[in-house]
């Protein structure tokens, strides 16, 4: 059985897929859900490309951006989206880069529920390394 938290937590991150999703709709991209499983290999196919969606909703508070290793490693995805609030604002960057980024990083910590081990990125580090697209509404 799921924990509040979990649930708390896969609302938020719905949440943001569909933020995602109707972005690139409104701007004309053909965008297909993933199939409705637990564990997706990605979360969205984006003119075929496949969308790992993840939300970080403490990134303004901290100024870092969250990046659990475990789910990277997981994912099929081509690309990583993360979304952030105030304003609502969506990175997008290749997740192979990003993992690369996440796993050399020297700052990790335990995070969530399960203790995942994140990498802790802030903000502006990510943006000069991986040089993502940054879109905002």
């Amino acid at each position: 059985m799921s924990s509040v938290q979990f649930v708390k937590d896969l609302k938020r991150g719905r949440v943001a897929e569909e933020y995602v999703a109707g972005m690139f709709r409104f701007n004309g991209a053909h965008v297909q859900e993933a199939p409705d499983t637990n564990f997706p290999d990605y979360d969205l196919k984006i003119n075929g490309h496949t969308v790992e969606v993840k939300y970080d909703w403490l990134a303004e508070k901290t100024g870092n951006l969250c990046l659990e290793l475990e789910a990277l490693w997981h994912s099929r995805a081509e690309w990583l989206a993360i979304v952030t609030d105030n304003p609502r604002t969506v990175y997008l960057t290749p997740l192979q880069e990003a993992l690369r980024l996440a796993q050399a990083w020297p700052i990790k910590k335990e995070v969530g529920e399960f203790s995942l081990v994140a990498a802790l990125i802030p903000k502006a580090d990510f943006i000069a390394r991986l040089n993502p697209q940054v879109l905002t509404v």
